[in-house]
């Protein structure tokens, strides 16, 4: 039951917050303000999407308490109280290279739209693959579906270091992580 929640690790002024539903891996560090202890928690993930809908736009600070099973969010005049999960969260440090043999900086919107415009047809095929491959500056996506065909999409790309790539993913998983 720990991965429904996201474990919160809050050491040396940081939260490392870090969720999977076992098919996709998200890890979000910010920095904090007048830490008192360091923490290791898992905080059940409806509880966060409840706190998230109860939460104003506005940037306003968040004040956090843990006690020994629970964990207090103040929020303006807004207390919102969650049990923690009981358990360990696996470590998911080791998922990520310390090294990376290919990188390449790509602006995030235009890459967002052509994965979108690209998933048209992999949604009409059923099962949401985008085909990936990198060139000299450019990053091709394509997708086909056997009753229609290929659609093919080129974003620019900058900073490339390494050598070619070539790799599929699930669009829509792509997609919620570029949002």
């Amino acid at each position: 039951t720990v991965l429904t929640g996201v474990n919160w690790l809050i050491q040396e002024n940081e939260l490392i917050c870090t969720a999977t539903d076992s098919h996709r891996l998200a890890v979000r560090k910010l920095q904090l303000e007048d830490v008192s202890e360091n923490k290791n928690v898992i905080i059940p993930g409806k509880a966060l999407a409840e706190l998230n809908k109860i939460m104003s736009d506005n940037e306003e600070d968040i004040d956090i308490f843990f006690a020994s099973n629970q964990v207090l969010f103040k929020v303006g005049n807004v207390n919102f109280i969650s049990r923690l999960l009981e358990g360990h969260y696996p470590d998911t440090t080791r998922l990520f290279p310390e090294n990376y043999e290919i990188k390449l900086s790509i602006d995030n919107g235009e890459f967002y739209h052509a994965i979108d415009r690209a998933s048209l047809l992999a949604r009409e095929g059923g099962n949401n693959v985008i085909k990936l491959s990198t060139g000299d500056d450019v990053v091709e996506l394509s997708s086909t579906s056997p009753e229609i065909g290929t659609v093919k999409e080129e974003v620019d790309a900058n900073d490339v270091e390494g050598g070619s790539l070539k790799i599929s993913f699930n669009s829509k998983y792509m997609m919620d992580a570029l949002k």
